[in-house]
């Protein structure tokens, strides 16, 4: 079975999505592809064998993209001559497991917030690299994340450019976008509509990574 990626035009990008989770972007004005961060989201770890969907309108340059993405997606496959997954093993991660599921308004601090006494409740997911769930508090991430809605985590010790993570500064725990400009990090928001800053490393500010965000599966606002 194939890998299902949907190809979006959203917030002046033209962006791939898989399971509602971000995988890369390109930007809609400079038109500037980045091969790495094409490989890294799309490809590293995963499956080539890929079925890309159309998602857009369907105008001439949203469809000019998407077809030259599309044999850029069926040459690379052709390349690695990558088998599909079978059956059997996506059946695998159907076995249903229990994760706890944090309400991001009571996680704080500059620890280990899965590891502690933070209150949370039971999460039952077939996902078999969530660690586990956060219910989202905010418009931050918007449209990508809503409000309410439950993502799962996978613990990490390190994000990558453009990855969706969690990550506490101080005393705040957020959920943002993890981005590289040049020698420093930022925690971007996916929402651009000038309500909601940015945050950077520098000074005495620490950055702790508590996850990645690997699945958006619930929308309860």
């Amino acid at each position: 079975m194939k890998r299902q990626i949907e190809f979006r035009h959203e917030n002046d990008r033209y962006a791939l999505f898989e399971n509602n989770v971000l995988l890369f972007s390109i930007d809609g004005t400079s038109l500037q592809f980045d091969s790495l961060q094409f490989y890294d989201g799309v490809y590293k770890d995963k499956s080539s064998a890929i079925d890309l969907i159309n998602k857009t309108s369907g105008n001439s340059t949203e469809n000019y993209i998407f077809k030259w993405l599309n044999e850029l997606v069926i040459a690379i496959h052709s390349d690695l001559n990558d088998p599909e997954p079978i059956e059997e093993a996506i059946n695998l991660h159907s076995v249903k497991r229990i994760v706890p599921l944090f309400d991001m308004t009571v996680c704080a601090g500059n620890g280990d917030f899965v590891g502690s006494d933070v209150k949370h409740s039971d999460y039952e997911t077939d996902n078999s690299e969530a660690d586990y769930a956060l219910k989202i508090s905010g418009e931050s991430m918007e449209p990508t994340i809503q409000n309410g809605a439950i993502v799962l985590v996978k613990k990490v010790d390190e994000l990558q450019h453009n990855d969706i993570g969690i990550v506490t500064s101080d005393t705040e725990t957020m959920c943002k976008r993890y981005i590289r400009r040049g020698r420093g990090v930022f925690l971007v928001p996916d929402n651009k509509n000038g309500q909601y800053k940015e945050f950077g490393k520098k000074g005495s500010v620490s950055f702790i990574i508590q996850g990645k965000v690997i699945e958006i599966v619930n929308n309860e606002s």
